[in-house]
Formats: C-alpha cells, structure tokens, sequence
C-alpha cells in the first residue's frame, strides 16, 4: 500500500470502529479497494454528523448484523431505508438455534466463538454474503454491536476471497484493540457485580490476532475451506466472483 493510500480508520462522529477494507494487498498483486465495503460498530451511536459523513463517504448499503433483540433495544438510524440508503438487518445468529446461543454463553475464547458461528450459523452467514453481493452501486458497510466478533467474521470472509493473506486478514482483525476501550470499559462495568462473569468475558473483549486464525484453521479443518463452506451453504460461484471484482481494484 502506498503511503500516500487514505487512511483506512474512519473518524465518524459517534462511532469508534469504522474501517475501510480498502489498501491490503491481495493475490496477483492486486489491491482491495476503497470504499467498496467499511466495517463499523454499531450506527446507532452516529451523531448527525457522523450520519452525514457515512453518507458522504458513499455508502449506500448497511447490513445489521445485530440480533433482534438489538433492533428492538436501539432502532437503527436506517432503517426506514431514508438518506438513500438501503438497510438490511440480517441477525448472523440464528435466534431460534438455542443450542447454539447456549454455547456462546460458556465460552472463553474468542476463537471459540468463531468456529461456533461457522458450525451453528452458516445460513445466516451465507445469506449476508449474498446480500453483500447483490448489493447496488455505492459503498456497503455491515456492523454489530462493537464491530470486532460478527463484523470481524463477515469481513474475513470477504478478504480471504479477494486473496488476501490469512495474516492481514488477522492483522485487520485485531486493529479493532485500538478503537474499542471505551465499549470495552463499558461491557466490563456491566458484569462487574459478577467476578466469575467478569473472568469469563475479561479476554473475550480483547481482539488477538491469533483468535481469528484459530476461527479461519477451523474452518479449514472442520468445513474446506472458506470456498467451500459458503457454497455448501447456498452462496453461488457467481457470487463470490461478484464479490471479489468489486473488492479488488482493477
């Protein structure tokens, strides 16, 4: 990447964990590109300033990949598909999978939490895929609560099929350490009354690198790779070619 690339943190007013997936270097000496697709935590804490900057950035697709519980607590500033953008709240946790969210609720690692979603949520999972590929002209930008867990599979995801190597994948990963204290220090306030809770969620707010490749390995070992898994679960070819020529730069 050029020094003389943009920066891909995005200051948005309200927000602390925007980030374009623009700049890595991918397969054939191909760059992705700006302003394709932008990871965030969650919009609802834009300011009207923040909004307006979102909307001048381009982006014209927001997927909410929060559950509906989440909808129901904070209504997204979106959501009524206004400031010509399109918004689609696809919750990457299936809520009727109640074996699967009692998983989540004992783990300890993060890496953990990933290969769950990859075993308990591949439909979910695919059908965001497919929506980020059909998406129309204009920047897509997808988010959760914090942008690290949800935002940070999806936009693996995306970088491992545009070619980019598994350690930038994870390296993009874990810069989500230096944008989330303040969520952080609120997330630990709210169990603090609960020592063994605090124990228990204490790492998982962290954002190691070697988390998401525990993830990735997994989906390797356990699912064939990230190819193979989104099209045994309904993503089609046409798809991820799609998604590819719209990350890569030309």
């Amino acid at each position: 990447m050029s020094q003389f690339s943009p920066p891909r943190h995005l200051p948005w007013d309200g927000i602390t964990n925007a980030r374009d997936l623009g700049g890595y270097p991918a397969a054939d000496g191909i760059t992705t590109r700006y302003g394709a697709f932008v990871r965030t935590d969650d919009l609802c804490r834009l300011t009207d300033t923040g909004r307006q900057q979102l909307l001048d950035y381009g982006i014209r697709t927001v997927i909410d990949l929060r559950t509906p519980h989440e909808w129901a607590r904070d209504p997204h500033p979106f959501a009524d598909n206004q400031y010509s953008v399109m918004y689609h709240p696809l919750s990457l946790m299936n809520m009727e999978d109640l074996e699967g969210l009692a998983q989540l609720d004992t783990i300890t690692r993060n890496g953990e939490m990933y290969t769950i979603f990859f075993d308990r949520f591949g439909a979910q999972i695919a059908q965001i895929i497919r929506t980020l590929a059909a998406a129309p002209d204009g920047g897509v930008l997808f988010h959760c609560f914090a942008g690290k867990d949800r935002t940070g599979v999806i936009a693996a995801l995306l970088l491992e099929n545009a070619g980019v190597t598994r350690e930038i994948i994870a390296l993009d990963y874990a810069e989500t350490r230096h944008y989330n204290s303040a969520i952080n220090s609120a997330w630990a306030q709210s169990v603090a009354h609960d020592p063994v809770e605090t124990a228990r969620i204490t790492p998982l707010l962290d954002a190691p690198a070697a988390a998401m490749l525990e993830g990735l390995t997994y989906l390797d070992e356990a699912h064939g790779g990230v190819e193979r898994y989104l099209l045994h679960h309904g993503v089609s070819r046409e798809d991820l070619d799609q998604l590819r020529v719209r990350l890569r730069e030309a």
